[in-house]
């Protein structure tokens, strides 16, 4: 039996893109299949054989490159920083997700969504992003089965260029009502995880998903908190059943021109500690619900400095 080629080894990187927009990746790209199954049994023979009911494509990803407002839009939609709960995530017109192997294959997905935020980490020596989930559903008004229902693969030339290296060294300070935190001790840390359920009909399985909230938060320990302000902030001396919002926002500004603001925050955790090295205020937790006013629950706006 002959040996397989060198040449016929598929490998390689390629580009993400969901929509028109370019997505740089940090150590891959990921598709991955999971299907759900359902066994056939009898009483006489017991196993019989499996049959597909439904499927789950999803693609994994750590962004990384330059930043813009563009890639922000499309990585926090503006469906999840101001929930409609009830919503299609999916939409009336499809979103494709391609991949773009730098071999000259293009992996195209035809109907895609945002359906997990990468997370953030806004400090001066870490990248931006964490990890995104999208997933794919069968196109508008299709079957699975059907031609250019729920993905494809096509030769295609790579001619997508290089990538940019991804921002670092801004200095981020945050704000929230009468207090200010200049600095942290690792950077501010926040997350964007939306609630979904999917929509299933029979002759297609899962075909959208219903967005039923987003719950923002962001996490970080602050240098020059005293007992007093730690106390003050976390409503210690609250009364029983008093809200744990006082509506105040949780704004977060980068020397880069990046701002992200979180709406109507309650501080659920602040450890005070006491000992030889110990820094006496520990991790805060803020947690974002959504602003009275308008129904955000974040914001992130990016403006370019040097434009």
């Amino acid at each position: 039996m002959p040996g397989i080629t060198r040449q016929n080894i598929f490998r390689g990187p390629g580009r993400l893109a969901l929509g028109s927009t370019a997505i740089d990746t940090k150590d891959g790209i990921t598709l991955a299949q999971e299907a759900v199954t359902a066994d056939l049994a009898s009483d006489l023979a017991a196993f019989l054989g499996t049959i597909q009911s439904d499927q789950k494509l999803t693609v994994s990803a750590t962004p990384y490159g330059a930043l813009s407002e563009a890639l922000l839009a499309a990585l926090y939609p503006a469906a999840y920083r101001t929930p409609a709960v009830g919503a299609s995530v999916f939409g009336s017109a499809d979103v494709p997700c391609t991949i773009h192997s730098k071999a000259g294959v293009l992996v195209t997905l035809f109907a895609a969504a945002l359906t997990a935020p990468p997370p953030l980490t806004l400090s001066a020596a870490a990248t931006l992003f964490g990890a995104l989930e999208i997933t794919a559903v069968p196109a508008n008004g299709k079957l699975p089965g059907e031609t250019d229902a729920l993905l494809k693969a096509a030769a295609l030339a790579w001619s997508d260029g290089v990538q940019a290296a991804p921002p670092t060294g801004a200095r981020y300070s945050a704000a929230f009502g009468a207090s200010t935190f200049a600095d942290t001790v690792s950077g501010f840390r926040a997350e964007f995880p939306v609630s979904l359920e999917p929509v299933l009909s029979d002759n297609a399985g899962t075909l959208d998903m219903t967005l039923t909230g987003c719950r923002p938060s962001c996490r970080f320990q602050p240098l020059g908190l005293s007992e007093a302000a730690a106390i003050a902030l976390l409503g210690l001396n609250r009364g029983r059943g008093s809200p744990t919002s006082a509506g105040e926002n949780l704004v977060v500004t980068g020397t880069n021109g990046l701002v992200l603001t979180l709406f109507n925050c309650s501080v659920l955790q602040g450890p005070l500690a006491w000992g030889s090295s110990a820094l006496r205020a520990g991790e805060l937790l803020f947690q974002a619900a959504p602003d009275p006013a308008t129904g955000k629950v974040f914001d992130l706006t990016y403006s370019d400095p040097e434009a």
